[in-house]
């Protein structure tokens, strides 16, 4: 990853936490439609990039991996309430130190592993000359993660004030969660995994993702289970920019 790339990935989850802190009421509509074309986007370049090489894998039994990160994510979840695709729990009985602990937990591990398969997609990328995303060099799962991250930085914003945490605490676990990425992704590209071990991580980051979109996707508010149209129209076009990066 260029140093373009990890400041790009930093200063978006930092730019969005910090502006959900004076925001929160104005654009919490709009995170909807963000989750759903987010969602959209994770779950298409899953299918579109993930997959085709997780297949390659020698390893017969690859897709075990992407079931382990599957149900991985949902066990995460315990720890960080779901925070990861937007959920926002305004009343946690959880005590502040614990909450604060238990969510940063459960971010950490699912944000760390989302670098280390940032750092395993480039590394394939450039040994195989794969497509990139509009411009030359931009990874497509740089971009899903960074429309991923920033709802999830607003939601984690969103808990922390509910939860009378001061504004230090806050921009602390805010500035945790946005470097830890970029942290996963330079322990990737610094350390000479084998190729079975990368198939292995994109493998187990499939599955989360598989879980984070298809939650934000098919959950609904709504009695009758319908989404609202204007969900439908940010998950569509989230499909269809995911196609440029084939």
């Amino acid at each position: 990853m260029s140093l373009f790339e990890h400041v790009l990935l930093i200063s978006s989850i930092l730019l969005v936490g910090i502006i959900a802190l004076g925001f929160i009421g104005k654009i919490k509509k709009l995170s909807k439609l963000w989750l759903a074309f987010s969602g959209a986007f994770l779950v298409s370049i899953t299918f579109l990039h993930l997959f085709p090489i997780i297949y390659q894998s020698t390893d017969n039994i690859i897709g075990i991996w992407v079931l382990v990160g599957f149900f991985g994510q949902l066990f995460l979840e315990q720890f960080s309430s779901g925070i990861e695709h937007g959920h926002m729990h305004a009343h946690d009985k959880r005590s502040n130190v614990v909450l604060i602990v238990q969510v940063m937990i459960g971010l950490i591990i699912h944000s760390f592993a989302e670098g280390l398969s940032l750092g395993g997609f480039e590394s394939h990328s450039h040994e195989h000359h794969a497509s990139h995303f509009l411009v030359e060099g931009i990874n497509p799962l740089l971009v899903g993660i960074i429309l991923h991250h920033a709802p999830a930085a607003f939601a984690l914003m969103m808990v922390l004030s509910s939860s009378k945490v001061s504004k230090f605490a806050m921009l602390a676990c805010l500035v945790v969660f946005a470097i830890t990425p970029s942290i996963g992704a330079m322990t990737m590209l610094k350390i000479d995994f084998n190729q079975e071990f990368v198939h292995k991580i994109l493998a187990f980051v499939s599955g989360s993702f598989l879980h984070v979109a298809t939650t934000i996707l098919f959950e609904t508010d709504n009695a009758d289970h319908k989404v609202p149209y204007q969900n439908l129209i940010a998950s569509m076009l989230g499909a269809l920019l995911s196609l440029l990066t084939i």
